[in-house]
């Protein structure tokens, strides 16, 4: 069962503030603080520091990065929802957890993400693409099609389990592309990366930040681009757009609250988030994790939310998906 099914468990034990008693938002009552939802060491974790960072220096306004970890991210937001409304504590919200959750038959979620949270602001984009092992035969995505058109099925993709964005990505690329593969779960992003590694399976689909070291190190290939962004990093690499016209996939990072959120709360968030994305260091520390600057603001943050909801639940309708 997944670790999210069990997040229920812990709602009782979860303080509900009283809203009517939330104080107005004031960053000088002390510093302000992002909830992460996965321990500490990980790219989200990684980004919320970098980015609490730039903001102390943009700013010279302390942001405390605080870890809840736990059904796999459930804990921070359903801590995050039922909190005061005042603007001070944020949680980290990326495309799993607001695009894909909310509309994945067999989720079981503490909270209702759409009416309990508020978008807030999105402070970077992640660079996709598909890796291959370093000696494989398929040199281009048009490659790799035109064989997966010949041997239905022969084709193996691996996958951090069934209804990640990873194993969303590759389903829709068959659907675009007019092929089959088989796809192969596995407990995260990197164990799949080891079996691509050692030639055990043919592909992988996912974020730079997953697989770029290996592939600068010439352990694997990156085959192509799949985000329409363009990385620093693989510069050379094409765009998947240009073989499967209409295939783009970008994953994000940013921050929400609770819903309730005063607009001087929001104000503040996105003008820290524009702030922060000017920072030299900031911009020149992302791509080594596959991320580049991607500011929206509260409603355009809505918007795309919004719109990669209905995406990737078209994607899982095609292919009945459900959450194991």
């Amino acid at each position: 069962m997944r670790e999210w099914v069990i997040a229920a468990v812990f709602a009782a034990s979860l303080p509900v503030a009283a809203r009517a008693a939330d104080p107005a938002f004031n960053p000088e009552n002390g510093p302000v603080k992002i909830v992460v939802g996965f321990q500490p060491g990980g790219i989200g974790d990684t980004v919320a520091r970098l980015f609490s960072e730039a903001v102390q220096k943009r700013l010279n306004q302390r942001v405390v990065v605080e870890n809840r970890s736990g059904a796999n991210g459930m804990i921070a937001f359903e801590a995050t929802a039922k909190g005061k409304t005042d603007g001070i504590a944020l949680v980290q919200c990326s495309t799993g957890a607001m695009a894909v959750s909310p509309v994945l038959p067999g989720v079981v979620l503490p909270i209702d993400m759409n009416k309990d949270l508020q978008p807030v602001a999105r402070f970077v984009q992640s660079n996709w693409g598909i890796a291959v092992p370093k000696d494989s035969p398929y040199k281009t995505l048009a490659d790799l099609i035109d064989d997966a058109k010949k041997r239905p099925g022969a084709l193996n993709y691996g996958h951090a389990g069934v209804g990640s964005l990873q194993h969303l990505a590759a389903e829709w690329l068959a659907v675009k592309a007019g092929i089959r593969m088989q796809g192969i779960a596995y407990r995260g992003t990197g164990p799949a990366v080891l079996e691509l590694m050692g030639g055990r399976i043919d592909l992988v689909v996912g974020s730079l930040g997953d697989f770029s070291a290996q592939a600068k190190s010439g352990q694997l290939r990156v085959l192509t681009l799949i985000d329409d962004i363009g990385s620093p990093q693989f510069p050379d690499a094409p765009q998947a757009s240009a073989t499967v016209p209409g295939y783009a996939v970008t994953g994000w990072i940013g921050v929400c609250g609770p819903r309730g959120l005063p607009a001087s709360a929001i104000r503040w968030w996105e003008k820290a988030t524009e702030a922060a994305l000017t920072d030299p260091d900031l911009q020149k520390r992302l791509p080594d994790f596959g991320l580049t600057p991607g500011y929206e603001g509260a409603e355009a943050f809505a918007r795309t939310i919004t719109a990669e909801q209905a995406r990737w639940k078209a994607v899982i309708d095609a292919n009945n998906i459900r959450a194991e």
